[in-house]
């Protein structure tokens, strides 16, 4: 079993830069491979931001792939996840992702290894947490002292590593909108069906400190989006209509 790595580009640059900064601080274990998958954030301009992106995966030494375009959260793990061996490991770090603690990433592997059944393992944060409290969990305490917190229904995730050879046996990952939104709600049913789990590393969480320093309009876009579902297009198109170049 081998763990690799996707970070979106599609935030603003410094704030992928600080991503990948709290990656490789706290993760204790590099990956396989890391992907930093260029969806072209439309802001400032798309060139400039593609020469930072490609200097920045330059910089941390991990693989540089150009998407052309926005394809979304579940088309970017898919395009990089057919490139990987089914035993494999897919981590989906997001681009406003930070983690408190460190040494998690090797607590992902483990949390795999010690069920074959496991096909998503993520972090845990104060919005997960309520939502496995008002959802229900059980606890699995392995003896190095990790716990599994496994879920009973779907919660809402942002560092998430999905075993590769179930998104290749559902025909990919797919969700509700194009772009952003429900992937957690629309994947949980075919989990379920598989007689496949869900688990939380209860003591490792994440730092959401970088989503609040994200665009006011991107986060605008989201809840627009997916949210309320709104607005269909992609946030370039959000952008041109609310008169932003």
């Amino acid at each position: 079993m081998k763990i690799h790595a996707m970070t979106m580009s599609y935030n603003k640059s410094e704030l992928i830069d600080e991503a990948l900064n709290s990656f490789y601080v706290t993760c204790g274990e590099d990956p396989e491979t890391h992907v930093l998958l260029d969806q072209h954030y439309p802001l400032p301009s798309v060139k400039s931001h593609m020469a930072h992106t490609e200097m920045t995966a330059s910089n941390y030494k991990i693989l540089y792939l150009d998407a052309r375009k926005n394809v979304g959260y579940h088309e970017g793990i898919n395009l990089v996840a057919k490139t990987l061996p089914d035993e494999d490991i897919l981590i989906n770090y997001d681009p406003d992702a930070m983690v408190k603690h460190t040494g998690w990433l090797p607590k992902i592997r483990e949390a795999f290894e010690s069920d074959p059944d496991l096909v998503v393992v993520g972090l845990n944060n104060e919005c997960i947490d309520r939502e496995l409290i008002e959802r229900g969990h059980h606890d699995r305490f392995l003896e190095s002292g990790l716990v599994l917190r496994y879920t009973h229904k779907a919660v809402v995730m942002s560092i998430i590593a999905w075993k590769v050879g179930f998104i290749r046996e559902v025909g990919g990952l797919t969700e509700p909108f194009e772009f952003y939104g429900g992937i957690e709600a629309w994947m949980w049913p075919k989990i379920v069906e598989r007689g496949k789990k869900w688990a939380i590393l209860r003591d490792y969480w994440e730092d959401n400190s970088l989503w609040f320093q994200a665009d006011p309009l991107y986060n605008e876009w989201k809840k627009a989006h997916a949210d309320f579902n709104g607005f269909k297009g992609d946030f370039e198109a959000y952008l041109k209509e609310k008169g932003v170049t």
